[in-house]
């Protein structure tokens, strides 16, 4: 039996040891390979010198102002480490959850590893750089951490209100959930106090600073833009809020045969042909929700079957005071996800550590739960950091140095290289251009400044995003949803090379002799 031959000391050997060599592999890998599209939206929203007009995200500000306190400004390298880091921080916050769930005198390293194993899944989906995801995530299970704590002072109420603030920034839609859902938490919980309005002075004084400093903050900046990011195509309020209803929907199809088949007799003439059942609405489900190049999605519906049993098994055992957190725990995955257009059974595993977690809590034989959970995660995360990074080719692929100007060295593919060497010729002398589509990280690798909006995703944004008078080079990318820029029209084109089976081109001013 796995219990036999794995004590428990053995299992959180096993699982610190797992928790680092995947730090060890994490910190290898953040010298290899470039997403251009969304990572080179990452590495400018973290640029201190770069425009952030649309302002969808704010945690630029935050960049901005240590940059104007030291005249720091960090690198592509140091952003990752500095996402590696905030996991870090971010697992141990879920440990302290745990600890406080329990009411356990101490935090448990065992749990530590397990969940920054499960927490290290958003390197399966999307880039390595800091980013507005690991952001939400981190940020988040501080929150949870500090609400969590039984007995709370005033300062308590300030770091939760810290946690929410910072979160403000990174994603407004979900701030605004979590104050809601903070303040409801604390109502169950505890009796009113003044003590609750202090978790508002964070984001008040945070407005204050920034508006002092810079004259713009972040409800300043949204009151502006928000109206413009609404009207995008698949932004609008319903298409955020159909993104993780049909992620639910999914889930539930996927779950309900074996929810139950729970609710049988085990001596049930109909539980076999249940079972089977089960299986082939499972099959059929994995099979639909298959429309990306990730198998993301069966992770997800996987895990969600092991979060649908053992609810079922232990809801009945649930106190009232933990029942709060096993709320919180089963909904924050689409809490989080709210605000965004992105297929959920996609990107949801950017935010499958709390369920991870909730599985570890309601599990009775929690050491074969963990260990088996932690191997299958490790596996995945690799595959999608290694084999399949996101819109790159495999990492050990990525064997050419290139140096960006007043940046890091890391390792590319040998074409996206290339590509770099001949952009660098067309655009020698120029330090601004603009880039669009989807494709800002070629700007970032070359050392060049955007001026205005680094986020050009569709055509609907360029009335507001582009200047063309100013007669700015374009390094191009066609959209799929583009008719002809008449912009464009009367400037010099060139074809550059494809990448990742996508055209890239340069439009310069037409030279005047």
């Amino acid at each position: 039996m796995l219990t036999q031959s794995f004590r428990f000391s053995n299992i959180n050997t096993f699982l610190f040891v797992e928790a680092t060599l995947l730090s060890l592999t994490l910190i290898g890998a953040a010298f290899i390979g470039f997403d251009i599209s969304d990572e080179g939206l990452y590495a400018f929203l973290a640029d201190p010198l770069q425009p952030n007009p649309q302002a969808v995200f704010n945690y630029d500000l935050f960049f901005k102002l240590i940059f104007s306190l030291t005249e720091l400004k960090f690198s592509l390298i140091q952003l990752r480490l500095l996402r590696l880091l905030g996991y870090l921080i971010a697992a141990w916050s879920l440990a302290l959850f745990f600890k406080n769930y329990f009411a356990h005198k101490k935090a448990s390293w065992q749990i530590f590893s397990f969940i920054f194993i499960g927490i290290c899944l958003g390197y399966a989906f999307l880039p390595q750089t800091l980013s507005y995801n690991s952001l939400n995530v981190t940020l988040s299970c501080v929150w949870l951490a500090v609400l969590s704590i039984p007995i709370k002072k005033s300062f308590q109420y300030l770091l939760i209100g810290v946690s929410l603030a910072l979160i403000f920034y990174v994603k407004f839609p979900t701030a605004i959930l979590l104050f809601g859902i903070t303040y409801i938490t604390l109502f169950y919980l505890e009796s009113v106090s003044w003590k609750w309005m202090l978790m508002l002075l964070p984001l008040l004084l945070f407005e204050l600073l920034f508006w002092t400093l810079f004259q713009e903050n972040a409800v300043l900046r949204l009151s502006e833009t928000l109206g413009n990011q609404l009207e995008r195509p698949q932004y609008n309020l319903l298409d955020l809020m159909k993104s993780p209803l049909v992620g639910i929907f999914w889930l539930g199809i996927s779950s309900i045969g074996f929810y139950l088949l729970k609710l049988l007799d085990n001596k049930s003439k109909l539980k076999p042909f249940l079972v089977i059942l089960s299986c082939l609405i499972f099959i059929s489900v994995v099979y639909l929700t298959h429309i990306t190049q990730e198998w993301n999605h069966l992770f997800l519906l996987t895990l969600f079957l092991f979060v649908v049993h053992r609810l079922n098994n232990s809801f009945g055992e649930i106190s009232s005071a933990q029942l709060p957190w096993v709320l919180i725990l089963t909904f924050l995955p689409f809490i989080l996800h709210f605000g965004s257009n992105v297929y959920w059974l996609r990107i949801g595993i950017h935010y499958s550590v709390f369920w991870l977690l909730l599985v570890a809590i309601l599990s009775k034989r929690r050491n074969q739960i963990l260990l088996g959970l932690s191997i299958f995660s490790f596996f995945w995360i690799i595959n999608g950091l290694v084999f399949q990074p996101f819109e790159q080719s495999p990492l050990f692929e990525s064997k050419r140095y290139w140096k960006i100007p007043g940046n890091s060295g890391l390792f590319l593919d040998s074409s996206l290289v290339e590509i770099l060497e001949k952009l660098k010729v067309e655009l020698d002398g120029e330090d601004n251009v603009q880039a669009f589509f989807r494709n800002p990280g070629l700007a970032y690798l070359l050392g060049k400044n955007i001026p205005g909006q680094a986020m050009v995703w569709d055509p609907s944004q360029l009335n507001t995003l582009i200047n063309f008078e100013k007669g700015y080079p374009v390094i191009f990318c066609p959209s799929e949803f583009s008719d002809p820029i008449l912009e464009l029209q009367s400037m010099k084109k060139t074809y550059i090379d494809s990448y990742q089976s996508r055209p890239i081109y340069i439009f310069q001013k037409q030279s005047q002799n």
